[in-house]
């Protein structure tokens, strides 16, 4: 049984459903949630707990293994450069310091105005559709059609093997870092 972290959330917290750090610098949002009771029933966010993931790609299987591998490498590419993407997956994806956010909604979190603007990923195009408000009309990447900017707000293709290499992801840490959306890092272990 996995129990939720204390660390104290800010007020944007209030009104976001997920698991991740109280102040994240890169959020996903997913059209699903893991198959288990805690997280299908889920209204409220919390801070995940190191070895939430494995928890959850063990009681679940490969597809939230394929979900978490990828955006680790993204977490990993953007903010934990000496660590193996894989220890980034286990033990800091979505917890307090781990600089990241699962969100299972349909709306961009807001954060406070005194915090770096996270950079939000929106795995899906079919589910980008149903968010309301982009900061301004979404662009294809010059070096990739599949992945569209909208000022911090990235659409791309859902989190899968297939529709999600590691070129795709190498392109996605280029445009990011070219755009300067990242100027805070995280605290390593």
């Amino acid at each position: 049984m996995i129990n939720p972290d204390n660390a104290t959330l800010t007020d944007f917290a209030m009104h976001a459903t997920g698991i991740g750090d109280s102040r994240p610098l890169l959020i996903l949002y997913t059209p699903h949630r893991p198959p288990m009771p805690q997280y299908e029933q889920m209204e409220d966010y919390r801070c995940g707990i190191s070895g939430e993931t494995e928890v959850i790609i063990k009681e679940t299987g490969n597809h939230w293994r394929k979900i978490f591998s990828i955006f680790a490498k993204i977490t990993q590419g953007l903010f934990f450069p000496e660590e193996d993407w894989r220890a980034v997956r286990d033990r800091r994806l979505f917890t307090e310091g781990g600089a990241t956010a699962l969100l299972f909604q349909q709306h961009l979190l807001e954060t406070p105005t005194d915090h770096q603007p996270p950079v939000h990923l929106i795995g899906g195009q079919q589910f980008a559709e149903g968010f309301s408000t982009l900061p301004q009309t979404p662009q294809e990447l010059q070096e990739d059609c599949r992945i569209l900017r909208a000022g911090n707000v990235y659409l791309t293709p859902y989190l899968d093997y297939r529709q999600f290499p590691n070129a795709l992801i190498a392109t996605l840490l280029a445009d990011i870092e070219r755009q300067g959306l990242v100027t805070t890092r995280p605290s390593p272990l």
